[in-house]
């Protein structure tokens, strides 16, 4: 009998975590691997994980960029990082628990925070026509930790 009772809100929770990810826009953003994995992951810790993970590859291939001197793949690499942490940001509004503290947010946000401290030390190695690329990345990217901790510690 209470099984019965219970059906309506068994079919409301399923339905509710069929939510589609919202996905980078740009296509160099994740690997097909990584789209696959995100796309069927149901857990939003995972993705998370799975989001910071994605976002130490593309730190280390912007400071492999400039260790080498190809600053023309910079500013691509930079706007294809930004479009994940974007899609990360709506993925945890959407769907973090502000009633619990995520351990995968918290760190993750502490991956940006290091991140773009990263980031802002590459600058001074880098050509001024690039700055404009980094300066949008870091103002994204500050954006989305800040959000970040808007979820984690709300007022």
């Amino acid at each position: 009998m209470t099984l019965i009772l219970m059906l309506p809100v068994l079919i409301a929770l399923l339905l509710q975590s069929g939510d589609k990810v919202l996905l980078p826009a740009s296509p160099d953003a994740l690997t097909p691997s990584e789209r696959a994995r995100l796309e069927g992951e149901t857990d939003i810790e995972a993705r998370v994980k799975l989001y910071e993970a994605v976002s130490t590859r593309h730190l280390r291939a912007a400071e492999e960029h400039v260790k080498t001197e190809e600053f023309e793949k910079l500013p691509p690499q930079l706007r294809a990082w930004a479009d994940v942490i974007s899609a990360s940001r709506v993925d945890a509004e959407k769907h973090i628990s502000r009633k619990k503290k995520s351990r995968a947010l918290i760190r993750y946000e502490i991956h940006l925070r290091k991140a773009i401290g990263d980031v802002r030390a590459l600058k001074i190695k880098l050509p001024s026509e690039i700055e404009a690329a980094l300066l949008s990345w870091i103002e994204k990217a500050e954006e989305a930790r800040t959000k970040f901790v808007e979820i984690l510690f709300p007022s």
